[in-house]
């Protein structure tokens, strides 16, 4: 069993306010065997405040839409098998909530995600 405090892999992105250049968020998730953490990180200092745990186990992703909402893709435990699902994650909670199945993927490890400005998820 993997402690909650032992971090693999972080990945961030940039929340922009109405005036990015006086403040910014930076949001993190960090990967867990069992429920991956989400944090809050401070762009002056860099300490990192847990927001909240996922839900969601082996997140290795975060890309935010043009609305401002943070998505990652990672694995469910539906209690009978792991689901690899779309997920939006509450910034204030942490909480992530399943939007969409990821079938047929196979082991496909998702490192990496970003939004176009058409609003594409690559």
């Amino acid at each position: 069993m993997q402690s909650k405090a032992i971090l693999h892999c972080a990945v961030l992105t940039l929340l922009l306010h109405a005036s990015p250049a006086v403040h910014a968020d930076l949001i993190g998730v960090a990967w867990d065997f069992e429920d991956s953490p989400v944090y809050r990180i401070d762009e002056t200092t860099g300490a990192a405040e847990l927001i909240g745990y996922s839900g969601l186990s082996h997140l290795n992703s975060l890309a935010q839409d043009s609305r401002g909402i943070l998505y990652t893709v990672g694995f469910l435990d539906t209690g009978t098998e792991f689901a690899y699902v779309l997920a939006a994650i509450d910034p204030l909670t942490g909480r992530a909530r399943a939007v969409g199945l990821l079938d047929g993927v196979g082991t496909l490890d998702i490192r990496s995600m970003v939004f176009s400005p058409e609003g594409i998820l690559y």
